[in-house]
């Protein structure tokens, strides 16, 4: 029962996450304006990640992980941002495929949240 309760408080964690990752987001949508449409890899990489964390925090830090680990949305977030902003370049200063590059954006950052998750070890409040 605890995870349920880790499940919906997090849920109002989610701007700790979206404000990082919503810049790069939205960076990457003024460079590439002309150039194509955003998908639905684009879209799904704005919550995939943040799901994947919430998942994680939900079932397996009970007990392991504190409040002082809210630090990891916002990190996640950043690396979103990261991601975004890189293929935002390289989709305007080179010819590489768009579907492949969004599809590698939103595996980097699918991963990126297990990594942190696992990586980052149990904060003292």
């Amino acid at each position: 029962m605890d995870f349920l309760k880790i499940f919906a408080a997090s849920m109002l964690w989610y701007p700790l996450f979206l404000i990082p990752a919503g810049f790069g987001f939205v960076t990457y949508y003024f460079v590439i304006k002309g150039a194509s449409k955003l998908t639905k890899i684009n879209w799904a990489t704005i919550i995939a990640p943040w799901l994947i964390w919430l998942i994680l925090m939900s079932f397996f830090s009970t007990g392991k992980k504190s409040l002082a680990n809210l630090i990891e949305p916002v990190i996640l977030g950043g690396i979103v941002s990261v991601l975004f902003i890189v293929w935002a370049l390289m989709k305007k200063y080179s010819n590489v495929s768009g579907v492949i590059g969004s599809a590698t954006v939103f595996v980097a950052s699918c991963a990126s949240a297990f990594l942190l998750f696992f990586l980052v070890p149990g904060l003292p409040e």
